[in-house]
């Protein structure tokens, strides 16, 4: 309890500077997603537990063709990987998983560089949310990680599947 004329001060550990680098900062620093007026960042920061739910981000030209700024995706809805079909490519350019909620299945794809770590983290429930570059925004610089695309497609159900 507190003495009257006393205020109770914040812990140190949860007082956040501003000129605090993004890793030394709480989890929820990007919970609302990506800051799009700043650099860009391919995946949001991984949690130390499981979510309920990923975010796409999509491009201007991914806007254009979706109709919409953005995807929700419940984790509990990704599907295994199919070696054939979804999964991380060999060649660490893209990789793809399976949604099968209960409307429909559809595979997302992920193209670009650098995104195995994402990847990772993806399988374990613990990404908040992934984001596809603008083509102007893509310089092909570094060893950072860059989404250049999303590609949502329909799961085509193969012929004596489900008998």
């Amino acid at each position: 309890m507190l003495k009257s004329g006393r205020t109770a001060e914040p812990s140190p550990a949860l007082v956040v500077s501003e000129a605090a680098p993004v890793a030394e900062r709480p989890e929820v620093e990007d919970d609302a997603g990506p800051d799009l007026s700043g650099p860009y960042r391919a995946f949001g920061h991984p949690r130390s537990h499981a979510l309920p739910s990923l975010v796409l981000y999509f491009n201007a030209e991914e806007r254009r063709k979706y109709g919409r700024k953005k995807m929700q995706i419940q984790y509990e809805h990704l599907d295994s990987d199919d070696p054939q079909s979804e999964g991380f490519a060999a060649d660490g350019q893209s990789f793809s998983f399976v949604v099968s909620g209960a409307r429909r299945a559809m595979r997302v794809t992920a193209r670009g560089r650098a995104l195995e770590e994402g990847y990772d983290w993806l399988l374990q429930h613990r990404l908040p949310w992934m984001r596809s570059a603008d083509a102007d925004r893509d310089f092909g610089q570094g060893g950072s990680a860059v989404i250049t695309s999303f590609v949502i497609e329909p799961v085509q159900e193969e012929e004596g599947a489900g008998r």
